[in-house]
């Protein structure tokens, strides 16, 4: 019988991502995590202190599947590609998703996608503390676009869904509804890039000073 493998924090971590990506969040308890181990669940805690550890650790191994690579100096197209990045972990960890979206940034490994996106904005003109504020915006567009994906219907039923209100909507009340209701699949990628180019120009406009003065200095 080969040896067991010696359980970690990090494989209390891994396990408990593994779980919830199968099962969904509700199935996330202490008993079923330690059977997923193959241990008694008082061992758990040799390793991770409580279930608030564990899910601040789920939270942190996503924000670790941010991943970002050379897409040139300009900070916008930069701060879109740390957005797309963030949105795919989140689609990858849908059953992540939702916790993350309420438990703040709480240890110092998700730290360094904060400290990451900062940067972007510091280094397109804008002060750390404006910078804090514009990453939350950006980050709560991202989860709550990721969220209503997640609550996305299976293929084909919410046009039928659609078709139904459809044909229930008087023509005379609600021309333009039905000139728009369900006559496509809603495209979330587009809908997605759309919305953010509309952010980051609206942060270029609102500011376009600090942006140029910075735009000079590095020149």
């Amino acid at each position: 019988m080969p040896p067991k493998i010696p359980i970690t924090r990090a494989r209390v971590l891994d396990a408990a991502l593994s779980l919830v990506n199968e099962r969904g969040a509700a199935a996330l308890t202490m008993r079923a995590l330690a059977t997923e181990l193959d241990i008694e669940a008082p061992s758990l805690y040799k390793h991770i202190e409580n279930k608030d550890e564990i899910l601040d650790g789920l939270c942190e191994l996503v924000y670790g599947q941010v991943t970002v690579g050379d897409v040139g100096d300009d900070w916008r197209d930069r701060l879109k590609a740390y957005a797309g990045a963030y949105r795919q972990a989140l689609l990858q960890n849908r059953n992540v998703a939702p916790i993350l979206a309420v438990r703040p940034v709480a240890t110092e490994g998700s730290m360094l996608l904060v400290e990451a996106s900062l940067a972007e904005f510091v280094r397109g003109g804008v002060d750390p503390e404006t910078g804090r504020r514009l990453l939350n915006i950006i980050a709560g567009f991202v989860v709550g676009h990721v969220l209503a994906e997640v609550a996305d219907p299976a293929p084909g039923t919410e046009q039928d869904r659609l078709a139904e209100i459809r044909a229930k909507l008087n023509p005379s009340l609600y021309p333009l509804t039905l000139a728009t209701l369900g006559t496509s699949v809603a495209d979330r990628d587009a809908e997605f890039d759309l919305a953010l180019e509309l952010l980051i120009d609206a942060i270029t406009v609102h500011y376009a000073e600090e942006l140029a003065r910075a735009s000079s200095v590095a020149n």
